[in-house]
């Protein structure tokens, strides 16, 4: 997906990620999400470009990965289509990619 020209953005607390509301995509994304015991492999996050995560308030410190998902599909996909109607947004989880046109 990189060779094609997708940044690729995983969705992970990890030190240098920025806010997903900061994050503004200027192509079209791969979005990586971690399992949500394990997270995402190191094999995989060597190959991302850059990490986002939610900032969260009070004592819990992370959401259900379809809950992350939701929040941050959402963004994404409003700020891809500012940029043109039609640009895809890939998901890669576990394996399998979606694409959300």
């Amino acid at each position: 997906m990189k060779a094609t020209g997708y940044e690729i953005v995983m969705l992970e607390q990890v030190e240098g990620a920025i806010s997903y509301e900061a994050y503004s995509p200027k192509r079209s994304v791969c979005l990586v999400i971690g399992n949500e015991v394990e997270g995402i492999s190191d094999e995989i996050v060597a190959l991302c470009d850059c990490a986002i995560d939610i900032d969260m308030l009070g004592v819990k410190n992370s959401l259900n990965v379809a809950v992350a998902f939701g929040v941050v599909g959402f963004h994404l996909r409003n700020r891809l289509g500012s940029l043109r109607r039609g640009n895809p947004l890939h998901i890669q989880n576990s394996g399998l990619t979606k694409e959300i046109v």
